[in-house]
Parts: C-alpha cells; sequence; structure tokens
C-alpha cells in the first residue's frame, strides 16, 4: 500500500509540473510577438502631429516635419543638439535656465530602414515663445503651396501678417520671400520639364476647347533632341466672338469697341519669318484672306512691316501714334490716309500690363496664366 501511494504521489507531482509549464509555453509565444509601433502619417493635419515613443518615419525630412508641426502648434522652442543622417537627439530651450525636460533620441535602424523615436520624455516646463527655431522657409513654403496657387500675387507684408495669425509665430519678410520664391518654385516645377509637356498641353487645348488652334514648330539639335521652336494658340469661343474690325496684332476690337486677346504665339525670336507664320495662322483662323477691310496697328517692327506686306498686302497697316511720338527724332513718317480711326496701340499696352508676371514664367505656367486671364 506504502508503495501504491508513493506512485501516486510521484504521477501527481509529475502531472502538476507538466501543466504549468505547457501554460508558460503558450505565455511565452505571446511574448515572442514583435510589438507594433506607430507609422507616422505624413497626411495628417498640421496641429495634429505630436512624437510618440516607438513611432517611425520613412526618413529624417518626415520626422522635422513632424516636430516643427508640433513645436509651432504648442510654441516650444526645440533644437537639434545631434543631427545627421543617422541620428537625432531633439531638446527644448537651449540657452534657458533651467533648461526643460523634453527629449527625443530618434536613430536610423538598418533592419527596418527607418527613423524610430528610441527615447522620449515629453514633458515640458517651458512657456510659449512666438519665435520658432526650427521654422525654415521651406516649411512656410509648403504650408502657403495651396495659397499661393491661387493667389500667386500675394504679398510678402500679407503673408507675414497671414502666417502670424494662422500659426501664432513671428517670421521675417525675408523668410516670407525665400518661402514664397519656394512654393512657386515647386509649383512651376523646373525649366525643362514643361517644355516636355506641350505636346500633352496642346492635345488638351484642343479636346477641352473644340475648334481651337494650336500649332507648335520645333527643331532639332545637334545632339539630335527636339526643342520647342514656336507656338501658336487661338480659342475658338474667343474666335467667333470677334468682330471683323480692327486687329492689334494678337489683340482685337470689334466693331463695338469691345476689346479682348484673340490670340497669342510663342516664338524663339522676332523676326519676319516668325510674324509671317502667326499671320498665317491667324488669318486663317479669323478667315480675313488677304487683309481686305482689316486694320492692323503697330510698333513699326521691321520684320512685321515686312511680313505684313507679304501676306496681307490688302490690309490698311498704320503705326501707333505713341511709338511715332517716341521715334520722332529718329526716323521720318509720312502723313498716311486711313479709315481706321484708332491710332494708338493701348489695348496691347494693358494686356501686356496684365501678363507681366506671367511672361517671367516656363511655357506651361505661362499659358495656362493667359487662359485663365482670357477665359
Amino acid at each position: 500500500m506504502k508503495r501504491a501511494t508513493t506512485t501516486i504521489q510521484k504521477k501527481g507531482m509529475f502531472l502538476n509540473k507538466l501543466c504549468p509549464n505547457v501554460e508558460k509555453e503558450e505565455d511565452s509565444n505571446v511574448e515572442q510577438l514583435p510589438p507594433v509601433y506607430p507609422v507616422h502619417n505624413s497626411e495628417q493635419q498640421w496641429d495634429e502631429m505630436a512624437p510618440v515613443l516607438g513611432m517611425k518615419f520613412t526618413n529624417p525630412t518626415k520626422l522635422k516635419q513632424c516636430l516643427t508641426n508640433y513645436a509651432v502648434k504648442h510654441g516650444y522652442d526645440l533644437w537639434y543638439e545631434k543631427n545627421d543622417k543617422n541620428k537625432l537627439l531633439v531638446k527644448c530651450c537651449k540657452d534657458k535656465e533651467p533648461t526643460c525636460p523634453f527629449r527625443l533620441w530618434a536613430p536610423w535602424t538598418r533592419e527596418e530602414r527607418t527613423f524610430q523615436i528610441k527615447s522620449l520624455k515629453s514633458s515640458h516646463k517651458c512657456g510659449r515663445v512666438f519665435k520658432i527655431g526650427l521654422v525654415t522657409y521651406k516649411w512656410i513654403g509648403k504650408q502657403y503651396f495651396n495659397i499661393l496657387l491661387e493667389n500667386p500675387r500675394l504679398s510678402l507684408r500679407k503673408m507675414k501678417s497671414q502666417i502670424s495669425r494662422t500659426y501664432n509665430i513671428i517670421v521675417s519678410i525675408g523668410q516670407c520671400r525665400n518661402a514664397k520664391k519656394f512654393a512657386l518654385s515647386e509649383i512651376e516645377g523646373t525649366l525643362k520639364e514643361p517644355y516636355s509637356r506641350l505636346w500633352d498641353y496642346g492635345i488638351e487645348i484642343k479636346r477641352a476647347n473644340l475648334g481651337s488652334t494650336m500649332n507648335m514648330e520645333v527643331d532639332y539639335t545637334l545632339d539630335g533632341s527636339l526643342v520647342s521652336k514656336r507656338l501658336y494658340v487661338c480659342f475658338k469661343g474667343v474666335r467667333d466672338g470677334i468682330y471683323k474690325g480692327e486687329l492689334l496684332v494678337a489683340v482685337g476690337r470689334d466693331a463695338n469697341s469691345n476689346m479682348f486677346p484673340l490670340a497669342w504665339v510663342v516664338v524663339t525670336v522676332e523676326n519676319k519669318e516668325t510674324w509671317k507664320w502667326f499671320l498665317d495662322l491667324l488669318m486663317d483662323d479669323i478667315d480675313r484672306g488677304n487683309g481686305n477691310g482689316l486694320t492692323l496697328i503697330s510698333d513699326g517692327h521691321k520684320g512685321l512691316i515686312e511680313a505684313i506686306k507679304e501676306r496681307v498686302p490688302h490690309d490698311e497697316n498704320i503705326l501707333c501714334a505713341r511709338h511715332i511720338l517716341a521715334n520722332f527724332n529718329t526716323r521720318d513718317f509720312q502723313e498716311e490716309g486711313v479709315f481706321c480711326d484708332a491710332v494708338e496701340n493701348g489695348i496691347l499696352e494693358s494686356f501686356n500690363a496684365e501678363i507681366v508676371q506671367a511672361r517671367h514664367k516656363p511655357t506651361i505656367t505661362m499659358l495656362e496664366d493667359i487662359r485663365v486671364y482670357v477665359m
């Protein structure tokens, strides 16, 4: 009986030891699962961004953007004690005593190829500041991308005032100037990119404005690549709306003295060849043949005068009075008998004044500015 009892006790001890081991195996499997850390969402609202322990960032730029938004939202004077491609150490209130306890450490993790916040003391004992050291002109430019897209003529002083009201921070006029330049360059792209899209632009013009004319000529360079030589645009709606009256190069005035841009051309050089090419397309669009009943006013450019003689010999060609006065001491002018009472090209001068900023932009952006103005 004693032996039997001993055996049972041993079996009982064995079973008691076995069961806990099974439970520990199950618990150990759970503990071995890798922890799930938050991933930074760069599309999140700027004023909702905040650093979180363990948060991962695809690159240091995204991490700095998050920290800048966080600093602007709360008015924290954050600064980078260490800042390179492999690590980022951030503290608060560099030159103040006592220093703020905030501290963030984020190194580059080779395994996951991300920047990750490994250490974070998120508490602050500092007051709000209004000049945030982390705010750069690029940060301002990115915040103002859509605003400048809609209103590229926004003044620097108004921009500075808006930033102060919206973000409760102080920035300089210089920062605003650089930010605007940066944002506009981002909007307009590089100088080469728009030229490569001119064919697509022309197709879209013809698709969206049926009956419109878009003509482009190209040249070959020594290495065989194509370059834009000249570009002509005329919208059907504008062309059909004009009465065949007085024309001012590419700005027309009808019988009711209504004035509006009729057609515009982009060329590499102003000479007889380009003027004749322009007139060929324009006369076809407005169906004026050899220019009978048409009045053209110009500034007397030699290439234009020669092109008019060849392309529209039956038109009435007169010179702008303002340009005659400006050149009176250097040129001789004969009296002309004219049947048009217009003697100045103020129409074109007004149009030029309206597109003066557009003329300094890349081709696609310039053409879009003109299109929006005309429509």
